[in-house]
C-alpha cells in the first residue's frame, strides 16, 4: 500500500504516520520507492516501483500505467509535466537516467552512475538536474528546455525571498556586543535621570 500525506511523502506498509493521508492506493506485493506529484495539480501523483513501471495516480485511482521494464528508485517531473527524470536501479546494471516525454515516449538515456541511482531533485528553474548514486558520486546536469512553454513556465516562477538575513559570525558577533552596550548605556542614563529626579525632589 502507498499513502501520501500532507507532507508528500510515500510510505509503506507498517510505517504508518501520525498525519492523515490525501490519498490511498493499493497495489499487492509492490513497494513504492518513489513518489512525484505532478505541477500545478494537487490531485494526481505518479508513483514507482518494484513492478518496473510508472503510475499516474489521481484520486486515489490508477489512471495510466508505463511499463518500463526496469526498476526506477527515483522520479522528478519538469513543470507542466512536459518530461520526467527517472533514475534506474537495476542491481546488475549501472545506474542511468531516462529521459521521458509524457505520455511515456522515452526520449534518450543517460549514463551516470557505476551503481543505481539513489536520488534525483530537479532545480525550481528546470535548469539543473541533480543525481547521486550508490557508487557515491554526485552528478549535476545542465537542462535545456526547447520547448517555448518551458520558457515561458519559467518566467512565470516567483522565489519566495527569506526574511533571514546571513551574515558572518563575526559581524554578527559585532552587531551583538554594539546592542549589548547601545542597552547598557540606556540603562545607565535611565538611572541618572531617576537619580537627578529623586535629588531634586528631596532639595525642594
Amino acid at each position: 500500500m502507498w499513502k501520501l500525506h500532507p507532507d508528500q511523502s510515500a510510505g509503506k506498509d507498517g510505517q504508518e504516520k501520525e498525519s492523515n493521508p490525501i490519498q490511498r492506493y493499493n497495489l499487492k506485493n509492490v513497494n513504492f520507492s518513489c513518489v512525484a506529484n505532478k505541477p500545478d495539480d494537487k490531485k494526481t501523483f505518479y508513483a514507482v516501483g518494484t513492478d518496473k513501471s510508472i503510475k499516474e495516480i489521481s484520486e486515489g485511482k490508477e489512471k495510466m500505467r508505463y511499463e518500463a521494464g526496469v526498476n526506477i528508485s527515483q522520479l522528478v517531473v519538469m513543470h507542466g509535466a512536459r518530461a520526467f527524470f527517472a533514475g534506474i536501479a537495476e542491481d546488475d546494471k549501472p545506474g542511468s537516467i531516462q529521459v521521458l516525454r509524457y505520455p511515456w515516449d522515452k526520449i534518450f538515456e543517460v549514463q551516470a552512475h557505476s551503481l543505481p541511482v539513489e536520488r534525483l531533485r530537479i532545480s525550481f528553474d528546470n535548469q539543473v538536474l541533480f543525481s547521486s548514486g550508490h557508487d557515491g558520486v554526485l552528478c549535476i546536469f545542465d537542462i535545456k528546455d526547447k520547448d517555448p512553454k518551458g520558457k515561458k513556465d519559467k518566467e512565470n516562477i516567483q522565489i519566495h525571498l527569506s526574511e533571514e538575513i546571513l551574515i558572518p559570525k563575526a559581524e554578527r558577533d559585532k552587531y551583538i556586543a554594539d546592542i549589548d552596550h547601545l542597552r547598557a548605556s540606556i540603562q545607565k542614563l535611565k538611572d541618572e535621570n531617576e537619580a537627578r529626579m529623586k535629588h531634586t525632589l528631596f532639595t525642594r
